[in-house]
């Protein structure tokens, strides 16, 4: 097991004392996700408690994400960006937890839907045998809303077995998006959603 330094069981008891908040007063399914709020932020927006922070490594993320399969969260998210031994370790200690293979692009190119490397992020995530997969991008036009609309037809296409997919365009003017990826998540649904 990976050394564990105090900022780190502090951030474990968080999560501990969160997921059981949840769990009493609330009662919803629980997603444990994990980012580096870096690479979530646009840039014009201020960093969030910069000097507070603790540098993100995969490793934490790891770390924080295994204390979620530990506390029997429904959902877990792992970077589809992580090494993959960082996919693969928390993969083989799931248990009932459900994995959503999860990637965000803040800073998408032009067409990011049509490149091919987001069917790529797909096969990848079907490599390892995620549960779900989740892929993000920041709307930019309205010309996204379209692209995202043949990336989905190419999966729905696609020969193999398929993941339940959840894809969608982040922003203002992605938000159509976010409610017709339900549809599409259906199309390509699985017994675990």
């Amino acid at each position: 097991e990976s050394d564990v330094c105090s900022s780190d069981l502090s951030m474990l008891s968080t999560i501990s004392k969160l997921v059981a908040v949840i769990r009493r007063e609330i009662g919803v399914p629980i997603i444990l996700s994990v980012v580096d709020l870096e690479n979530h932020i646009r840039p014009d927006q201020p960093s969030v408690g910069q000097e507070a922070r603790i540098p993100f490594t995969q490793e934490i993320a790891i770390i924080l994400l295994e204390q979620g399969l530990r506390l029997g969260v429904d959902y877990i998210a792992i970077d589809l960006n992580f090494e993959d031994q960082n996919i693969k370790r928390p993969l083989s200690e799931k248990g009932q937890t459900k994995v959503i293979a999860h990637y965000y692009d803040g800073r998408p190119p032009a067409s990011g839907w049509l490149q091919s490397d987001r069917v790529a992020l797909y096969s990848r995530a079907q490599s390892f045998n995620f549960d779900i997969v989740r892929l993000v991008q920041t709307a930019k036009s309205s010309k996204d809303n379209a692209d995202i609309k043949i990336f989905w037809e190419k999966l729905a296409a696609l020969p193999a077995a398929h993941l339940p997919l959840i894809a969608y365009n982040s922003g203002s003017i992605g938000i159509e998006t976010l409610v017709r990826s339900e549809e599409h998540t259906s199309e390509l649904q699985s017994p675990v959603l």
